[in-house]
């Protein structure tokens, strides 16, 4: 009994996992000077994780989805580490539109995304 219990678990835990939709978008600012790749867990308290490049740098943020409805994704960006040196950041806030593929980061600089 025990054994089928931990099956019926399993499977409800795995098929749950596949179900949720991650955003894997590489997002480019008009002026080609912030270059976002996001890859968001679809779902409220979702997390994810944001890697920024801009003016050399290149920031890894952890991403928590706040906010989820038809049109778009909200959520907090967090720093998390750097691959060029920096020793923090401060979070910010983005949102991801679904029907016109656009990043913002903090409410204002827009990026156009692509799949990954």
């Amino acid at each position: 009994m025990k054994i089928y219990l931990l099956s019926f678990l399993l499977l409800n835990i795995s098929v749950d996992l596949f179900s949720q939709e991650i955003y894997k978008k590489k997002c480019i600012s008009q002026s080609g000077k912030s270059i976002y790749e996001i890859a968001l867990l679809a779902k409220k308290e979702g997390m994810g994780e944001i890697r920024l490049e801009f003016n050399g740098e290149v920031n890894l943020y952890s991403a928590k989805v706040l906010i989820i409805n038809t049109n778009n994704i909200v959520g907090v960006a967090k720093f998390k580490s750097s691959l060029t040196g920096q020793i923090e950041g401060s979070p910010w806030v983005f949102t991801y539109y679904f029907d016109t593929d656009k990043f913002i980061d903090d409410g204002r600089l827009e990026a156009n995304c692509s799949e990954i």
